[in-house]
């Protein structure tokens, strides 16, 4: 049995001294130099990543920005370029597919906002544009389906951008309405 502990022991040595080796020290890793566990502090790279500011973006986010005239839309991460089959009985698709097309400023978006009072709600919107959103140099929406409350229709949204070399970041809310016969879901205010 010892001698099989001894052998495992010595393969393990040789193994680590073959290939990079990374360690955790702390909140903080390292790769050896390739003396495996024998390594010294000395011969030890850090790595830069802090553990515990590491990050990972939820698949259920989305963010909506808008760069000049350059418009990406992205959920977890990945590129959307299509939002014609978007489920219009989902208030988060319903909303992506809204500043996606808002942010273009093709007409597409004013299919999304409420018929209720349709021609009032067009107009504030295009106010909108033109006194905030149209203004900033870069923008960015994101949100998530976590950040909706179905009983106020209220959906919290993170805005980040910048306007003339100032930059600007804070939470604010969207409003959507459910209409109750096709159960569309529809934007019926913005942040202002």
């Amino acid at each position: 049995m010892k001698k099989c502990i001894c052998a495992l022991f010595s393969f393990i040595l040789v193994l680590t001294s073959s290939f990079a080796e990374t360690i955790q020290y702390g909140n903080k890793w390292y790769i050896s130099s390739g003396q495996g566990f024998l390594a010294s502090p000395a011969g030890l790279y850090e790595l830069g990543c802090n553990v515990s500011d590491a990050k990972v973006e939820s698949e259920a986010i989305y963010v909506i920005s808008r760069d000049g005239n350059k418009v990406t839309a992205k959920l977890g991460g990945k590129e959307l370029t299509d939002f014609s089959k978007n489920d219009r009985t989902n208030p988060t698709e319903v909303l992506a597919a809204f500043f996606a097309s808002y942010f273009n400023q093709i007409e597409d978006w004013k299919k999304y906002v409420s018929p209720q009072f349709h021609k009032i709600r067009i107009n504030n919107i295009e106010e909108d544009w033109e006194e905030f959103y149209g203004l900033a140099d870069f923008i960015s929406i994101s949100f998530s389906p976590d950040d909706f409350d179905s009983a106020t229709g209220y959906y919290t949204v993170n805005i980040n951008g910048s306007y003339q070399g100032e930059t600007f970041d804070g939470e604010d809310e969207v409003t959507l309405c459910q209409d109750a016969k096709t159960h569309l879901w529809y934007i019926s205010e913005l942040p202002r």
